[in-house]
């Protein structure tokens, strides 16, 4: 079974709350209106996409910092660098990376036996495959589970489902007995009213919860008769028993509590046709004559010496005008139960009958439910052990307007003016946190099982009552709480039956005009099981309406408030499903923001910090010691566009080693498509490294950090050269201003 769907007239709690099936940490939720949940869910898909984004920036600066080196190296390592410093995104990343990585395969493989001689060294261009693997995997990686954590992040949600709690602070039970002491016709309304649209809702759920097969709480089987005497039930091998099962109040009812606070109960429901050979009288009235059953002494006003008491057969259905068969449309069926509970073995005041010694038995409670034709037609005869219709009436023709010639059918009506079917219940009750060996109670009638169920509940000796347990113990008040509940659905299917009547028949849905189709063979049973399907049904709506409160002025006579803080507690821990509200896992929330939290500020005090660290070191290392952290700054958007104009000659610049370098206030600089220096046909070549020269022994530097002048050269189109070794660029630590480019001697190698 499933916690009761919600509708509009349901008060749904919004802010956070425990769902103990998942326990105090897992459990903690959140709830929300649809509308702001869709909000919630948006704002963590954008936040983790912004995680993503800085997630990705501390990768590209661990690979930048692995990959940082004083030595000269070639194009491919300096270009990747600059994409590791200006990465936004993974998936931006591995497009880039994966376009450096085509073009220098394609365009910059080594010819046959070709080596870049530097120094004594001499080297052969490597893979470029094998240089761009680790960081286009890791941007792939890092987009792929961003990109599957963005869309499960609406997991949050859907994974907790659509439960929701009631607010619960309208809760009341209805108190049946001060009806039937009054004398408020209005109030009697209202009552039955209630309990009418109670049993419809049920039977209506009941329709479409357990004909789809998800009913699995209880379980239906067939046994011999040995709960009767064999001699009174039709069949000793076919009879029905159902049996709940365990039914956790947790898991099965919505009452939301930790394990030590939970109820288990079982309820076990035996039903049989019951043979009236024996057990009938006729009895001749003044005009009819009647059919009496006496399966014990009725107890209406007075002590009759019968059970029931019907119009026969012959007065129900055979009203001859002459040999004509007189029947009625619109005839229905009737069903007419009757009752009774024990209480430490006798009978509870307000039973129905005293039961025969075949009928009676001290562990359960009873009922007899009787089906009577009143002139209902079966098309057919039934072989069903409780409808019956096995006695031939007539013959019926039928026709329409493309037969040639009519059809005869064959009616058939039931042998018994009124069918009787017995139902024995038994209940069982559970404290969950108990060992499984004396956590129960026996099976017992609804008082008796009740009863010693107390002693579970509460401890002994602590406030001298009459049976020795604790009245004032937090769980036994939960509990007689709990009993007080299972009353208002009926203590049983009998209830049910008497409030939905006809409606409680399955084989009401192919009556059609007086008229009964086939039945199945065992349609009792289905019957019988659809009663108990909406028993269970009206379990879950007792407990929901129960927390949301009566709704009608009318029966505010009748409310029982809850008097303890544990029945309020309950009332305001109910469970139900609505899907106009969105439930969060306040841990998967948590978790989310504070990690992403972690990975943001992270993002942003590692730069620093090693720029710290940095500093420090150098500070303490000989001249020339190479700067990561420089490179790092030096290879942003910002300063390499500052050294592209600069090596053009254009603005006066400074701020080198900060984040943003900046000119001369209101200097202005011609843009980079005023010249030519840039296009596909020109080739721009660094020297850069000491073993160039310009022919007299005289190395070309500037006042940037020893950056080697740029000579433009224009020659013919050739095919791009495998990778050549560059020096690293050298940013400026002092905040000197640098203009044209100058040259000077210097006698050292190019350092950081």
């Amino acid at each position: 079974m499933e916690t009761t769907s919600a509708n509009v007239n349901y008060a749904i709690y919004i802010g956070s709350w425990v769902n103990w099936s998942r326990g105090r940490v897992f459990g903690a939720t959140l709830t929300l209106t649809r509308d702001q949940g869709n909000l919630l869910i948006a704002f963590t898909a954008l936040s983790v996409a912004f995680i993503s984004g800085r997630f990705w920036r501390i990768a590209c600066l661990a690979f930048h910092r692995a990959y940082s080196s004083p030595d000269a190296r070639d194009a491919l390592h300096h270009q990747r660098q600059v994409i590791l410093r200006n990465s936004a995104t993974a998936g931006g990343s591995f497009w880039t990376f994966g376009q450096l990585l085509w073009t220098w395969a394609r365009h910059g493989r080594s010819r046959t036996g070709q080596t870049e001689k530097m120094g004594d060294t001499k080297k052969t261009a490597r893979s470029p495959l094998l240089r761009i693997l680790p960081t286009i995997g890791a941007a792939a990686l890092c987009f792929c589970f961003f990109a599957i954590a963005g869309g499960f992040s609406s997991q949050i949600s859907t994974a907790i489902g659509d439960e929701v709690l009631i607010v619960g602070t309208n809760c009341s039970l209805l108190e049946p007995f001060d009806v039937f002491g009054g004398s408020d016709d209005e109030l009697l309304g209202s009552f039955d009213g209630h309990y009418s649209k109670l049993g419809s809702n049920a039977a209506t759920y009941a329709q479409q919860c357990y004909s789809n097969g998800q009913g699995g709480s209880s379980a239906a089987s067939v046994f011999d008769c040995n709960s009767f005497v064999n001699d009174i039930c039709q069949s000793n091998s076919s009879n029905l028993v159902l049996d709940t099962g365990y039914i956790d109040t947790h898991l099965h009812l919505g009452l939301n509590a930790p394990e030590d606070e939970r109820f288990m109960f079982r309820q076990v429901y035996t039903c049989a046709p019951l043979r009236t050979d024996g057990f009938t009288t006729e009895i001749q009235g003044d005009s009819e004559t009647y059919t009496r059953y006496n399966y014990g002494k009725a107890m209406i006003i007075s002590t009759l010496d019968y059970t029931f008491e019907v119009n026969n057969l012959q007065s129900q259905y055979l009203r001859q005008t002459g040999d004509n068969i007189q029947w009625f449309q619109g005839v229905q069926p009737r069903l007419v139960t009757m009752e009774l509970f024990r209480r430490n073995g006798t009978l509870v005041n307000g039973f129905d009958f005293f039961p025969i010694p075949e009928l009676d038995n001290s562990d359960s409670d009873l009922s007899l439910v009787f089906f009577i034709g009143n002139g209902v037609l079966f098309w057919g005869p039934s072989q069903d052990d409780w409808y019956k219709a096995t006695i031939f009436l007539d013959s019926f023709q039928t026709g329409n307007l493309s037969e040639t010639s009519n059809k005869t059918h064959d009616i058939y009506i039931p042998q018994d003016a009124a069918s009787p079917m017995a139902c024995m219940g038994q209940w069982q009750f559970c404290r969950a946190s108990l060992p499984s060996e004396s956590r129960c109670t026996q099976l017992g009638s609804f008082f008796d099982a009740g009863i010693e169920a107390v002693s579970l509940f509460a401890p002994k000796g602590n406030s001298g009552s009459g049976n020795g347990s604790d009245s004032s113990s937090p769980t036994r008040n939960r509990f007689l709480w709990f009993m007080g509940l299972i009353g208002a659905a009926g203590n049983g299917p009998s209830g049910l039956i008497k409030t939905l009547g006809t409606k409680a028949l399955l084989s009401q849905q192919t009556l059609r005009n007086g008229f009964q189709s086939q039945l199945f063979i065992n349609q009792w049973k289905q019957d019988a099981q659809f009663w108990w399907h909406t028993w269970l049904a009206s379990l879950q709506l007792v407990f929901a309406e129960t927390a949301n409160g009566l709704r009608d002025p009318a029966l505010d006579r009748l409310r029982v408030f809850p008097k303890t803080q544990e029945d309020r507690d309950m009332c305001q821990n109910q469970k139900i499903q609505s899907r106009q509200h969105t439930s969060f896992s306040i841990f998967g929330l948590a978790f989310v923001f504070v990690t992403g939290a972690v990975i943001v500020i992270l993002s942003y005090t590692l730069e620093p910090l090693f720029n710290y660290l940095d500093k420090r070191r150098h500070a303490t290392s000989a001249p020339g010691h190479h700067r990561k952290d420089l490179e790092w700054t030096a290879n942003d958007t910002l300063h390499l566009q500052s050294l592209g104009f600069r090596g053009l000659g254009r603005g006066t610049w400074s701020r080198f080693s900060h984040t943003v370098p900046i000119t001369e206030p209101d200097e202005v600089l011609e843009p980079f498509m005023f010249d030519d220096d840039l296009m596909d046909n020109k080739k721009i070549s660094m020297v850069s490294t000491p073993s160039l020269s310009d022919g007299s022994g005289t190395r070309t530097s500037h006042d940037f950090g020893r950056f080697v002048a740029l000579q433009r050269q224009v020659s013919v189109q050739k095919p791009l050269l495998p990778p050549q070794p560059v020096s690293p660029v050298s940013p400026l630590v002092s905040s000197a201003k640098i203009g044209m480019l100058k040259t000077r001697k210097d006698s050292g190698p190019i350092s950081w």
